[in-house]
Formats: structure tokens, sequence, C-alpha cells
């Protein structure tokens, strides 16, 4: 892959959790191919498989009722529970809590994309994206604008009050029709992920529920432009989102905060 900046070494890296995403048009024999799937993952470092059902969409009945409807799901895990492909009809998703390199991360992508997608034959993408979560802690001395561009928290103290929550959110489009989404939100305590990626059966390298202030970035880089499926095109596809979200990134923290993180 290419990049248009240099990569970023943290060794401390408020970085908690990383979704990837690429979805296709169904494929609603997907059943008949798990245990080939799974035999080949299991071979690759993903011995643990969980189903489940999940609601796929919200449809309305002849009589007017809201009725949620229904996708099986099986979730294809490392033996240390940091890392999962996530498979159904229509998407394969990698997550994990041990992201290192964007490299590293682009490689399961590979692995999932072979042992998934070229094995569904699927025809066509609809949509790819990239989600990163960082937790920006409460610094000892200074506070969060030292560390979290101050446009994102939102105001701050008034004459008697202190900022107890916030939360911001700004959407944007790029000239290649991708969007990029930006969320923070400032609370004194409580889980590291937002409620949509509850719930979470991967472990986490620190406490998931924290009990002192913190900052949630929450970033994802998106595209709705279907293309006829490539394995190729689509990592090339992902790393031009993982390079918007490297700008985001960057934009959203300050520079004394990558130096800070940047120590050992």
């Amino acid at each position: 892959m290419k990049r248009n900046l240099e990569p970023l070494f943290l060794p401390k890296s408020p970085l908690v959790f990383t979704l990837g995403v690429v979805q296709f048009d169904p494929v609603l024999a997907v059943g008949n191919y798990i245990p080939d799937i799974h035999e080949s993952l299991r071979k690759n470092g993903f011995p643990k498989v969980r189903e489940r059902m999940v609601t796929h969409r919200i449809v309305q009945t002849d009589a007017g009722e809201l009725r949620g409807e229904l996708k099986k799901q099986w979730e294809f895990h490392d033996s240390a529970n940091r890392t999962s492909i996530l498979v159904d009809q229509d998407a394969v998703v990698i997550q994990t809590t041990a992201y290192t390199t964007y490299e590293e991360f682009q490689k399961l992508f590979k692995l999932a994309l072979e042992f998934v997608a070229d094995r569904l034959e699927v025809a066509e993408v609809i949509r790819c994206g990239l989600r990163y979560i960082d937790i920006v802690e409460d610094p000892q001395e200074g506070d969060m604008t030292d560390l979290v561009d101050n446009g994102l928290l939102g105001l701050a103290d008034l004459n008697g009050f202190h900022r107890k929550h916030s939360h911001s959110a700004t959407e944007m489009e790029g000239d290649d029709g991708t969007t990029i989404r930006i969320r923070a939100s400032c609370v004194p305590l409580g889980i590291v992920l937002p409620p949509d990626l509850i719930p979470c059966e991967l472990v986490f390298e620190k406490p998931p529920v924290r009990q002192t202030p913190f900052v949630m970035l929450d970033l994802d880089h998106f595209s709705l432009r279907s293309f006829p499926y490539d394995s190729k095109r689509t990592l090339e596809h992902l790393s031009n989102l993982h390079d918007g979200l490297d700008h985001a990134f960057r934009s959203s923290v300050t520079p004394h905060a990558l130096e800070l993180w940047k120590k050992p």
C-alpha cells in the first residue's frame, strides 16, 4: 500500500478498537459455505466460532407494524479473543483490539477476502468502511484541550459551571465521494465503545469500562460507491479510506498529544 503521510509510531497510542467492513450484494446461500470458511480460518489463526441471529433491518408489515428482520452471523475469533472475522450474507467485518499498523490490519483483510469473498464469488461491493475508536485519558496536568482539538469538545465552562459531558459530530464529504464522520464524546466515566458496537466479545488491553474522565474519538470513513468485486481493488479502496482517517486523526488531536504518545 502507498501512504500519503509517514506512519505514526505511538507506543502510548489511544487506539482501543478498530473495525473494517466490506459489504456486498447478498449471498443467501452463505450458510452452505461456512464449513469450508471455518476450516480455512481455523488453520490460519481463527479457531473459535460463534453463531448468532441479529436484527438486519426494520421492515413494515402489511398491517402497518414495525418488525425486525433477522439474519444469521458467524464470528471467527483468534485464540486470544483480540481479533475476529465476522461473516454474514452480505458482509465481511474485521474487528480487533490488538491493532499495530494498518499494514498488518490489511493482511487480515486480505485473508478474509481470500477465504470469504472469493469463496462466495461476490459480484459487487456496495460499501467499504473503516472505523477507529480512540480513548484519550484526562491528563494529569492541564486538561483535555491540551490533547484534543478544542473544536470537538464544545463549550468548556460557564461562570460557576464546569463541563461534565459534551458530544459533537462532524460529517465531511470528500472530493472522491467518500464520507468521514468525526464524533467526540467527553464523559466522566463509562464504556469505551459507542452503543452501536456493543456487545463486543473481544478482550481489551485495558479495562473497557473506565472510572475516570476520557474523550472518546469515533472516526469513521466510508464509501457507498459500488464497484465490481476484485480483492486487489477492494484492498486499495480500504487503503485510501485509511489515508483519510489518518488525516482526520492528526487533525483531531494536538501536536502535544502526539509527542506525549510517542514516548515509550
